[in-house]
């Protein structure tokens, strides 16, 4: 029997950030999903720094319109967004359906 278990996290990093994991049971064990929205007053640098052993999706919104979109490395922590963020857009950073989470991702926008 499938039964999620829904758990609301919120974390203080200089500036307000929230995210929700939500953990599930399915046949195979446990699964967990990451969605974290920031909106583009929270970057006073226009950089996003991300610490993920996994590749994130980073998709640019405005208006609920697409703007830029793309996928983070492991090996790279810091994104320059100054291009392309605009002062009413906002960042979604999600997990990429089927990836194995060794850690929780952290994310900060700089």
């Amino acid at each position: 029997m499938y039964r999620p278990y829904i758990y609301t996290l919120c974390i203080d990093i200089g500036t307000f950030l929230c995210f929700t994991p939500r953990i599930a049971k399915n046949k195979g064990g446990f699964f967990m999903l990451f969605d974290m929205t920031i909106p583009a007053s929270a970057f006073t640098e226009k950089k996003l720094k991300v610490l993920a052993s996994i590749p994130l999706q980073v998709r640019l919104l405005k208006d609920e319109q697409l703007l830029h979109e793309f996928t983070t490395s492991p090996d790279q922590m810091l994104y320059d967004l100054s291009d392309i963020l605009e002062a009413d857009a906002v960042v979604e950073v999600k997990l990429i359906p089927g990836s194995v989470v060794e850690f929780y991702p952290v994310v900060n926008a700089l």
